[in-house]
């Protein structure tokens, strides 16, 4: 009954006009048209002001006869004890790129607090936008910097000093690319002032930047083939370490080893090793019958998610060892893993009853 009243509803609104542009691209012998390009433009006037009709036909029928309805619609499913995981704070790892990491952290980890812990990088988005606004807040003295970057799909790594970081992004869309690039930023400086290290050959591919014992390191995903790289963040000079075909993930370091999950020449996924010295690959996990999700190492211990029936199991793999142990998990549901101060962090979320 509700649908179809919704759909009655809808057939009355009147949705504002979108322009349709006359573009297209030959990509491989393929024409792909994309009339729609011209909204990727964040600071476009014409886009905002279709968002701004967008809202306002939104509100007006929020604001009719149905809001009450479609609320209690609704209702049960924005209830987070129904199927939203319990958020948990944790501290943010440090991340200097002239520190050792500890054994079995994840270089290419997440890192917005700088290595003195006086500044940390918040990234704000607006309206969903692929595009977000990079700010530095100074937390000793409480307050936002000047500095403001635009960068998408950014990926951060700080100096040893605290004072510049290097991030990857793509180019800002008002440049008119789309090619990743990395780029040197210095506090109390603006974005059009810094340094550019490096850009990908490729505007399809994404780019990733970590840091392990003094060492930059990039990861270039293009279509199906994923390349890792070392980085001089003086010279600009790039070194080609070694690639995956298929979907690849980091999944943890011990020195000279990244681990990575990776279906290459596996359909339901496999755990290898990077030698990021000598470029050698080798698996340390083979392809199991059920699929890989994740995984991370802990002590030269190996632990992943897998799926099966919808649900993730939990096996941990002793270092050297390929028969796993079976960690039983609370319940039927999705498991995420993570490294905290040593020790290996599981969070649940159960199908049946509030996660943890």
């Amino acid at each position: 009954l509700f649908t179809a009243t919704l759909v009655a509803a809808k057939a009355n609104l009147n949705y504002p006009n979108v322009k349709r542009e006359n573009l297209s691209e030959n990509k491989f012998g393929i024409v792909q048209h994309d009339p729609y390009r011209w909204m990727e433009s964040h600071d476009s006037s014409a886009l905002n002001q279709w968002i701004k009709k967008q809202n306002t036909l939104t509100d007006s029928w929020l604001e009719g006869d149905l809001k009450a309805e479609y609320m209690r619609e609704f209702e049960e499913i924005l209830t987070p004890k129904s199927f939203l995981p319990r958020v948990i704070q944790k501290d943010r790892l440090e991340l200097d790129f002239r520190r050792r990491l500890r054994p079995g952290d994840d270089p290419f980890k997440e890192n917005l607090t700088s290595p003195n812990n006086r500044y940390e990088i918040k990234l704000l988005s607006d309206s969903g936008s692929d595009f977000k606004r990079l700010e530095i807040h100074d937390v000793e003295q409480e307050r936002r910097l000047n500095d403001v970057l635009l960068v998408k799909f950014a990926s951060i790594v700080w100096d040893e000093s605290g004072e510049s970081f290097i991030y990857a992004s793509d180019r800002d869309g008002r440049l008119g690319g789309g090619y990743p690039v990395v780029r040197r930023h210095k506090l109390g400086t603006t974005q059009a002032e810094d340094s550019e290290l490096f850009e990908s050959p490729s505007h399809d591919s994404f780019l990733t930047i970590g840091s392990v014992e003094g060492r930059l390191l990039l990861i270039v995903s293009h279509f199906d083939e994923t390349k890792f790289a070392e980085l001089n963040s003086l010279t600009g000079d790039v070194r080609y370490i070694g690639s995956f075909r298929g979907a690849t993930s980091t999944a943890g370091y011990e020195s000279p080893l990244l681990y990575v999950t990776t279906y290459d020449g596996a359909n339901m996924g496999r755990i290898a090793t990077l030698n990021i010295d000598s470029g050698q690959t080798q698996t340390v996990i083979p392809e199991q019958p059920i699929a890989l999700d994740h995984a991370v190492v802990m002590n030269g211990d190996v632990y992943a998610t897998y799926i099966k029936d919808t649900s993730s199991r939990l096996l941990k793999f002793p270092r050297g060892k390929l028969m796993p142990q079976v960690i039983e998990l609370p319940d039927l549901g999705t498991a995420a893993l993570d490294i905290d101060e040593g020790q290996l962090a599981v969070s649940f979320q159960s199908y049946s009853q509030q996660s943890s």
